[in-house]
């Protein structure tokens, strides 16, 4: 598993940001890095986050190459709405 060493400043911007996001998925990248900044196991983090082992991965890689600025960095995908075709009665 990646290794990452917290500092106490790194891990009260992450307590401090981690619900002042308006996408879920921001706020859930910088619950994960918080709870394992405050040193829980991996496997607690998948668990009380509902995440897997690699999107845990991925956080943390994201976390170690770019710090938390690359975890506000968080999209919202649109999401196509199918419709039916709609027919006239004849």
């Amino acid at each position: 598993m990646i290794r990452i060493t917290f500092t106490p400043e790194g891990i009260d911007a992450l307590e401090r940001e981690r619900y002042n996001h308006r996408n879920p998925k921001a706020q859930r990248r910088r619950e994960v890095l918080y709870l394992k900044g405050l040193g829980q196991p991996n496997n607690q983090i998948k668990e009380s986050c509902g995440i897997s082992g690699p999107t845990l991965a991925g956080y943390l890689k994201l976390y170690r190459d770019g710090g938390i600025e690359t975890l506000k960095e968080c999209t919202m995908r649109a999401v196509a709405v199918s419709r039916r075709p709609t027919y006239q009665r004849l």
